[in-house]
């Protein structure tokens, strides 16, 4: 894999990895006001691998593959 294709495949990773975070920061702020939010069934862990191993890890071929990520349910109340 070529040196900018891996600087494109990190960004790529770390950008998604910032989504995630911001959706789990909003989603536990949302569940802390009256369950406003139901349970999304996500799982956290944290990596003990770098983050060139990681992205490494996720070549195109791997991300092609991945099945689509359904929108979570939002409950707003009346």
């Amino acid at each position: 894999m070529g040196r900018q294709r891996r600087r494109r495949v990190r960004a790529w990773c770390l950008g998604v990895g910032a989504a995630l975070a911001a959706v789990a920061a909003g989603a536990g702020m949302a569940s802390a006001g009256q369950g406003l939010v139901q349970d999304t069934g996500i799982t956290v862990q944290e990596s003990t691998e770098t983050s060139e191993e990681i992205a490494e890890y996720w070549t195109p071929e791997r991300l092609r593959n991945l099945p689509a990520a359904g929108m979570p349910n939002v409950v707003v109340p009346d």
